[in-house]
């Protein structure tokens, strides 16, 4: 989500509870980076986190590029997945 008015949208999309993720390739460990917030449950809380991972990405001098919000699923097991493709391998 890159504009405010895509919020109320994207909330419909996703639901509650959800985490939310600040956008920036200069910074690919959200979490390290303080560009994660987890079991966001309201409008507001969305709204704060950006801008929380605006002024994070102000105060480093990086770019930013929006929020993802994506659904989270309590309890049970999660499985996070990445792959890289390196040339010389």
């Amino acid at each position: 989500i890159r504009r405010n008015k895509e919020l109320d949208q994207g909330l419909l999309d996703v639901g509650f509870p959800l985490a939310a993720k600040g956008i920036s390739p200069d910074h690919p460990h959200r979490a390290k980076s303080g560009l994660l917030a987890l079991n966001i449950t309201s409008k507001k809380a969305v709204i704060s986190a950006n801008k929380a991972f605006k002024s994070i990405c102000k105060k480093t001098g990086s770019s930013y590029d929006g929020i993802w919000l994506q659904q989270m699923h309590l309890g049970g097991v999660e499985l996070i997945f990445s792959a890289l493709r390196e040339d010389e391998f």
